[in-house]
C-alpha cells in the first residue's frame, strides 16, 4: 500500500512465515495452505487522520493494496510463475470533536457586547467544518449572556452600573461535514473584565473678539 495510507500486518499460520509486519509492504511464504491461513489474518490500519475521501463532491479515492503470488517454481520446469491482483481499500472519514479554547475579553459597563469567543477555537485535525455556538452552559453571575442569532457570538449585558470579574461557559459544536458520526462539541470558559467606559465630551467656551472660540476635547470616566 502507499507508505502514506497506513501499515499491514499478519499472523502466520502453520510454516508460513511474516516479514514487514507493521509496514507498507508484506511477504508471505510457506505451503499454499498456510498461506492461505496467514492471509485470512491479512489487516490494514490507516495513518492518523488518514481517510479516503477527496472531499463532499468528490467521490472516494480507494486505496490500492497490490497482491503478487508466486509458486517459487517448485512444482515443476519452467522456473516461479506469478500472478498480480489489486485490493482496494476504502478508509471511511470520521470526524473529530473541536478543541474549545478559554477566553479573556475586557468589556464596557453598561453596554451590551457580542463576544467573538469562536475565534480561537479549532477544528483541527479536521477540515472545512464551521464552528457555532450551541448554548452557554453556565450563565455569569453579573450579568446576562445569550447566544447570537447566527450562532457566531455570544451577547453579553453586564448589570447596569456593575464593574469588575465576570465569567460564562458556552458549548460549541462542528457541523459534522468531515464524517461520521456526524457533529460533535466542547466546552470553552470566557473570563470577563467589566470595566468604566470612558468618555469625551465638549464645553462650550465665550472668549473676547481678539481670541479664539471652540470646543475644548475634555476626558472623563462615566459614573454610571
Amino acid at each position: 500500500v502507499p507508505l502514506a495510507a497506513g501499515t499491514l500486518s499478519a499472523t502466520a499460520s502453520g510454516a508460513a512465515t511474516v516479514t514487514g509486519v507493521g509496514s507498507s509492504s508484506l511477504q508471505i511464504t510457506g505451503p499454499l495452505a498456510d498461506v492461505n491461513a496467514t492471509l485470512a489474518t491479512l489487516s490494514f490500519t490507516g495513518a492518523p487522520d488518514f481517510n479516503t475521501n477527496t472531499g463532499p463532491s468528490s467521490p472516494d479515492t480507494p486505496v490500492e493494496l497490490t497482491v503478487v503470488a508466486s509458486d517459487q517454481g517448485n512444482s515443476g520446469a519452467g522456473g516461479p510463475k506469478t500472478t498480480t491482483g489489486m485490493i482496494r481499500i476504502t478508509v471511511v472519514s470520521i470526524n473529530d470533536p473541536p478543541t474549545g479554547v478559554d477566553d479573556r475579553i475586557q468589556v464596557v459597563a453598561n453596554t451590551t457586547t457580542t463576544l467573538d469567543v469562536l475565534a480561537n477555537d479549532r477544528i483541527a485535525p479536521d477540515e472545512g467544518e464551521v464552528l457555532r455556538v450551541r448554548r452557554v452552559i453556565a450563565a455569569p453571575l453579573h450579568g446576562t449572556a445569550t447566544v447570537a442569532p447566527d450562532g457566531a457570538g455570544i451577547i453579553y449585558t453586564p448589570v447596569p452600573g456593575y464593574a469588575g470579574e465576570d465569567s460564562l461557559v458556552y458549548e460549541l459544536c462542528d457541523d459534522g461535514s468531515s464524517g461520521a458520526p456526524g457533529p460533535l462539541c466542547a466546552a470553552a470558559r470566557v473570563e470577563l473584565t467589566v470595566v468604566q467606559g470612558r468618555f469625551r465630551f465638549f464645553l462650550p467656551l465665550t472668549v473676547n473678539e481678539r481670541s479664539t472660540t471652540g470646543p475644548i476635547p475634555t476626558s472623563g470616566r462615566s459614573s454610571h
